[in-house]
C-alpha cells in the first residue's frame, strides 16, 4: 500500500519502474557491486552562476544511480544537487520539472530544503509538473510554465488490491491474527471491512488536506478558493489555465526563465560581502 502523489495514468508506470528498480538493486547487491554514486549529481548543471536542477521522471524515495535509466528521480538526488550547487557558491537556483509526481514519502523533506534556501529560486514546468512534482515546484520564489505545460493534479491516491475472491476460486484460504481491527488494514488477501474502508479513506483525505494547505500557503490562494477553482479535484491545468488559477506566476519559455534567474543570480553574487548562503539545518 503506497501513498502516491502522482498524475492520472502514471500509477501503473510507477509501480513497474519501481519493480525494475528493486530487481536491479537486488541483482547488484547479490553480485557484491558497489552501489555508491559518483560525487557529482547527474541532474545538476551550473551555468552563469545558476544551479540548474533537472527533475525528469517519476519521484521516488529510493536513491540509486539506476533511477536515471528507468525514468525515476530520487528526492535525495534533488537534495544532493541543491546542496552541491549552494556549496559551490551559485547566486540562484532554477528547478526544471518534467514529472508526473510519485511517492509521498520523502516529498516534504525535499520541499522544506528548497523553501529554506536564502538565494533566489525559480521553478520552470517544462512538460508535466503534477502532484508531488508540483508540491516541490511551488516551494520556489517564482513559478513559471510553458504554454503547453500541464500543471496540477493536487492530491494523493492509495490503491488497495483485493485478491480474496481470486484466492477463494483457486481454493486458497488465509487466516490472520492481529492485535487490533485496523492493524494491517488493506492486506490484499482479505476483503476490506466497512471500518477499514472508512479508516483508509480518512487517511488519504488527511494527507490530501495537508497537501491543500501547503498549496494554499505557497501560492497565496485561500483554502476555500482551492475548491472553487477546481484545484482540489485532482485535475491538471494547461499553460494559461495554470496561471489563471494561480498555480504559476506566468507563462515563459525555459530560455526566458533562465535569463530571468541568471540576472538575479548575478546581482546576488555581485552584492555579496561576508554574507553566507545557507540552506537551513537540513
Amino acid at each position: 500500500m503506497t501513498m502516491l502523489a502522482i498524475a492520472r495514468g502514471f500509477e501503473e508506470k510507477f509501480y513497474a519502474a519501481e519493480a525494475m528498480q528493486m530487481a536491479k538493486l537486488a541483482e547488484l547487491a547479490a553480485a557484491g557491486n558497489d552501489l555508491e554514486e559518483d560525487d557529482l549529481s547527474p541532474i545538476l548543471q551550473i551555468q552563469d552562476g545558476v544551479g540548474v536542477v533537472e527533475v525528469r521522471g517519476m519521484l521516488t524515495n529510493v536513491n540509486s544511480w539506476y533511477n536515471q535509466y528507468i525514468g525515476m528521480v530520487a528526492y535525495d538526488e534533488i537534495r544532493k544537487a541543491t546542496i552541491q550547487a549552494v556549496d559551490s557558491g551559485v547566486g540562484a537556483m532554477l528547478y526544471l520539472y518534467a514529472s508526473p509526481g510519485g511517492r509521498v514519502a520523502g516529498m516534504h523533506g525535499c520541499a522544506e530544503l528548497i523553501s529554506s534556501l536564502t538565494i533566489p529560486t525559480m521553478t520552470f514546468a517544462e512538460e508535466y509538473m503534477a502532484s508531488a512534482a508540483l508540491f516541490l515546484g511551488i516551494q520556489a520564489d517564482q513559478v513559471f510554465a510553458g504554454d503547453f505545460s500541464e500543471v496540477g493534479s493536487v492530491g494523493v491516491i492509495q490503491t488497495i488490491m483485493d485478491y480474496s475472491e481470486q484466492m477463494k476460486k483457486n481454493g486458497i484460504s488465509a487466516k490472520r491474527y492481529r492485535s487490533g481491527d485496523l492493524k494491517q488494514a488493506g492486506n490484499p488477501m482479505f476483503k476490506l471491512s466497512a471500518k477499514e474502508d472508512k479508516y483508509l479513506a480518512e487517511q488519504v483525505m488527511l494527507y490530501a488536506e495537508k497537501f491543500y494547505n501547503i498549496v494554499s500557503a505557497a501560492r497565496g490562494i485561500p483554502r476555500p478558493m482551492l475548491d472553487s477553482l477546481d484545484i482540489t479535484s485532482g485535475r491538471t491545468f494547461i499553460g494559461e489555465q495554470a496561471k489563471t488559477v494561480g498555480l504559476v506566476d506566468g507563462i515563459l519559455t525555459f530560455d526566458a526563465s533562465f535569463l530571468k534567474i541568471a540576472g538575479l543570480a548575478q546581482k546576488n553574487i555581485d552584492s555579496r560581502t561576508q554574507r553566507t548562503v545557507t540552506y537551513g539545518s537540513l
